[in-house]
């Protein structure tokens, strides 16, 4: 339910949560005919909309009206009332509603206005300490100790950070547990043996595998689940997906890599017969126009390479073969300890035993009595059996991926002691000349953010002190000590200082966690060290340096995914059966991807925040392409690509990323769709629905579309105002199915996809392009909707009406500007919201 059901409720007993106390107030009268004439006729004694009634909202006492002050509405759902009636959302734009004239409006909002205005002198807003969040504290750790976490992780036993909003870095919901806390102890102790380096250091060594050196049978004699076989110098593999259920590894040196460091793979491979096949390409389940992909993977150990183990591995990279020419790929990546490297044909056909079925049935009937046999006996036996004569493995020529060998040196440091070390120890390996004061101190500077005293770490070196009493090596009680530094109050939370001026090293805290999710770098401490945070000059040029950092990727990708909602992203996958595009492509990560890079191209190149709305380009590898039907796009690689109408893309509504989080892998919803549109590119969030009325459940029959359903579900009189407000907005996005492909009717049925709808604002639209006409028309309201979602993220706290005079600002300042990204950040960590408490 909207919040304007009951405007004047909430609005008449807000005066008491801003006056901190109950108390009577005298009415304005002008206030009161607006209730008279607006509100009392859907909200008396009889007929209560929104379970709110007005009619006993004032009493006359002494000669005037007044109003009983409550005390439990707060002021910012009077700030959200001012919004609706800015909007004009309230009263309803219905048939036979009668409207307020834009005097008797205007009067009404400056009278709230003048309210809200006049309290927030009173109530400012202030962020309070928050704990580093999951992706806070990672990122955190990388920076603080010079370790790859992409490759090293042991985080995932810490609760869920709790979100609001979808934000999951705000301060009042990151709570600390007893859990946690026990769980960071661990993971602290990981990452430091992790980090640290007391020996000589490792030679090098080459380790090389051939065919024979995997397990495969000389011939295929039935379609086994890992169909693999060798050949006369190699290994045949004919089969394989992206989900990486069948990945071959080397069966010798089961310990996997001696050492962790970064190693150099290579792998000698070719694409055979992907052209030259004597088959159908019908009847070979892969796209065989398209150059064949192998993938190589890492595992910690060889149970990472089992049928049912495709999540313990990791993708290192695909790369594309060329066709019946053997040459060598290479790659040099960081391995841990007993990491296991397998690979497979990542764009090969998912499935063997059908496919071989079909083509022994139908090109090599000589071999189906043996394939026959083969089959049965190994479902009644579970194994294989000696055939005499001909099998299709000695027959079959259909295209595979050919293995020639692979090479695997290392461990190789390009610094030693690796920079892991070094953040902690500097260059010294003997642990027995380690300066242990001197160490803490340096690292609890950069671990708390701040310039450290003798007197800080006192804690920290009795405990090193009790435990070389107790018996501990030296190594072990340093590291003991370091662990306590790392789930200290000072470096598990954000400090916001006591008053509500900032210190320049919380300033540089807070802006390095904005734009890098982490610590500030050297620069910054420095810069904190010498004042130079103290303008808004100052704090643009670290602006400008940090967004040109590597490390702004972790603000594009995690913002992006927090406001967009991308996490939602495989909490409910599309159908198997019904969407193998989907998986056969990799494009739940290849949606996320086109997503950031047009994020960082708007934000790289100060693109207008309007392209987000609509735009004429976006970024693309070929998985993505097909699915958009966009032509002449081969290779895995993303890239930029200018787009027509006809292509139906173009801004975030265009996005297969946000038209699959919205849906929910089987069908669409206009409702679900609707509301993503109005809290991420208007700003508004629609109350939930009434706990009385019944979902829409699909109809997977197809005799009915969503828009018919609806139709009935709005006759629930609670339910209609909102969904007026809601599926117009959705109604537009049918034209995309729950993966994002362009469709015009559904396909279940011969029901073509209507899209037409009707704003609250009467702005009307046939299709996804009149609705994208319409929001840009609209591009102010999107700005300052982004400005708020930007805020909120940067100062890890909701923004309220004290905060809407300098957010305004902000946004009128951008807009003068050009509408500019990059401007519209710099504004931000320029503003008086971002730089106070």
């Amino acid at each position: 339910m909207t919040k304007y059901f009951f405007t004047f409720a909430l609005l008449i007993s807000s005066f008491s949560t801003l006056s901190g106390e109950n108390k009577t107030i005298k009415l304005d009268e002008g206030v009161h005919a607006f209730i008279q004439t607006y509100c009392i006729e859907c909200h008396n004694d009889k007929k209560q909309k929104g379970d709110r009634r007005f009619d006993e909202l004032s009493t006359v006492f002494n000669g005037e009206r007044v109003i009983e002050l409550s005390s439990h509405i707060r002021m910012t759902e009077l700030t959200e009332i001012l919004d609706v009636l800015n909007l004009g959302e309230m009263p309803p734009d219905k048939k036979n509603v009668k409207q307020p004239s834009s005097e008797e409006r205007r009067k009404t909002v400056e009278w709230i206005t003048n309210l809200l205005t006049e309290q927030a002198k009173h109530n400012s807003s202030q962020t309070v300490m928050r704990r580093l969040n999951h992706y806070q504290y990672l990122n955190t750790i990388r920076d603080l100790l010079a370790i790859n976490t992409s490759v090293f992780d042991p985080t995932g036993s810490f609760p869920d950070d709790e979100t609001s909003h979808g934000f999951d870095n705000i301060g009042q919901t990151l709570n600390y547990s007893d859990v946690l806390l026990n769980e960071q102890v661990k993971v602290a102790k990981q990452f430091l043996d992790k980090a640290s380096f007391f020996k000589s250091r490792p030679k090098p060594k080459n380790y090389t595998f051939t065919k024979n050196h995997f397990r495969a049978s000389k011939v295929l004699t039935r379609s086994a689940i890992t169909w693999r076989f060798n050949a006369q110098d190699s290994l045949e593999i004919g089969h394989g997906n992206s989900l990486a259920e069948q990945v071959t590894s080397p069966v010798i040196n089961n310990d996997g890599v001696p050492e962790d460091g970064y190693y150099e793979i290579k792998i000698k491979a070719t694409a055979a017969n992907r052209l030259t096949h004597p088959y159908n390409n019908k009847d070979v389940p892969a796209d065989l126009t398209r150059p064949m992909k192998m993938g190589v993977f890492a595992a910690n150990g060889h149970g990472g390479f089992k049928h049912s183990s495709a999540k313990l591995r990791k993708l290192l990279k695909t790369f594309e073969l060329s066709d019946n020419k053997a040459e060598e790929y290479s790659l040099k990546v960081w391995l841990n300890k007993g990491d296991v490297i397998g690979f497979n044909w990542y764009n090969g056909p998912g499935s063997s035993k059908p496919y071989i079925r079909r083509i022994a049935a139908k090109y090599h009937k000589e071999v189906m009595d043996n394939y026959n046999r083969a089959e049965k006996v190994h479902l009644e036996k579970n194994k294989s059996i000696v055939i005499r004569g001909k099998t299709i493995g000695e027959v079959f020529d259909g295209p595979r991926l050919r293995f020639y060998g692979m090479s695997i040196t290392g461990p190789i440091y390009p610094d030693w002691p690796p920079m892991s070390h070094q953040s902690l120890f500097g260059k010294q390996t003997d642990i027995n000349k380690i300066q242990v004061e001197q160490t803490l101190k340096s690292f609890a500077a950069k671990a708390f953010k701040r310039p450290i005293g003798d007197e800080d770490l006192i804690p920290q070196n009795n405990l090193y002190k009790k435990m070389i009493d107790q018996g501990k090596s030296k190594e072990e009680a340093i590291k003991i000590a370091l662990t306590s530094i790392l789930v200290s109050p000072e470096f598990v939370f954000i400090s916001e200082g006591k008053n509500n001026d900032l210190t320049s090293y919380q300033l540089a805290s807070r802006l390095s966690y904005f734009l890098w999710g982490s610590i500030p770098d050297s620069e910054l401490r420095k810069a904190a060290a010498n004042g130079k945070l103290g303008s808004p000059q100052d704090i643009g040029i670290q602006v400008k340096r940090m967004l040109n950092s590597h490390k702004v990727t972790g603000f594009v990708n995690h913002f992006s995914e927090r406001w967009l909602e991308l996490y939602k992203l495989g909490l409910m996958p599309p159908s198997t059966s019904k969407f193998k595009i989907y998986y056969k492509e990799s494009l739940e990560e290849a949606m996320k991807q086109e997503t950031r890079l047009f994020f960082r191209h708007i934000l790289d190149n100060n693109r207008p925040v309007s392209d987000f709305i609509d735009s004429d380009y976006t970024f693309v590898n070929d998985g993505l392409a097909k699915l958009y039907e966009i032509p002449n796009v081969t290779g895995q690689h993303f890239r930029k690509v200018q787009l027509s109408p006809a292509m139906n893309r173009g801004g975030l509504l265009g996005q297969a990323s946000i038209l699959t989080a919205s849906a929910n892998g089987i069908d669409t919803s206009p409702v679900i769709r609707g509301i993503w549109v109005l809290e991420n590119i208007l700003g508004t969030t629609p109350a939930p629905p009434p706990p009385d009325v019944e979902p829409i459940e699909p109809d997977t029959r197809g005799t009915t579309t969503i828009r018919e359903q609806l139709v009935k579900h709005r006759q629930v009189e609670a339910c209609a105002d909102c969904h007026a407000k809601i599926d117009p907005l959705g109604f537009a996005l049918e034209f995309y199915d729950p993966i994002g492909q362009f469709r015009t009717k559904y396909k279940n049925s011969k029901k073509l996809v209507d899209g037409h709808g009707k704003l609250p604002s009467g702005e009307s639209f046939k299709n996804h392009r009149d609705l994208k006409k319409i929001l840009m028309n609209n591009k102010d309201q999107f700005t300052k909707a982004l400005t708020e979602k930007l805020l909120t993220y940067a100062t890890g706290r909701m923004m309220t009406f004290s905060d809407r005079e300098e957010m305004d600002r902000i946004v009128q300042t951008v807009i003068a500007k050009g509408y500019g990204l990059n401007d519209l950040i710099t504004e931000i960590a320029c503003s008086s919201i971002f730089t106070k408490k």
